[in-house]
C-alpha cells in the first residue's frame, strides 16, 4: 500500500498549516512524523483519516484518491495510531 499527497494545503481560518505539501510514504515501512508543536503533524493525520478535508491538493492511496473510498473500504486499508 502506498500513501502520498500532492500539493496538499490545509488552513484553519486565515492560518495556513500545510502549504503545498507533497510527500510519499514508502510501502511496507514504518513512518514517523516528527516536528515542533503546531507544524501540522496532527492536521496531516486528520486529513489521511478524512476527519479533516484539505483546502486543495489530493491524498492518494495506491494511486486512487481517498475521497473515492467508502468509509468501510478506507478502514480496511488504512489505520492510524496518532
Amino acid at each position: 500500500m502506498r500513501l502520498r499527497t500532492e500539493n496538499l494545503t490545509v488552513s484553519y481560518g486565515a492560518q495556513t498549516v500545510l502549504d503545498g505539501l507533497s510527500l510519499a510514504l514508502p510501502a511496507g515501512k514504518i513512518t514517523a512524523l516528527l516536528g515542533p508543536n503546531g507544524c501540522g503533524k496532527s492536521t496531516l493525520l486528520n486529513c489521511f483519516s478524512r476527519l479533516l478535508t484539505p483546502d486543495s491538493g489530493e491524498i492518494l492511496l495506491d494511486e486512487k484518491p481517498i475521497a473515492g473510498f467508502s468509509a468501510r473500504q478506507l478502514a480496511r486499508r488504512l489505520a492510524l495510531l496518532p
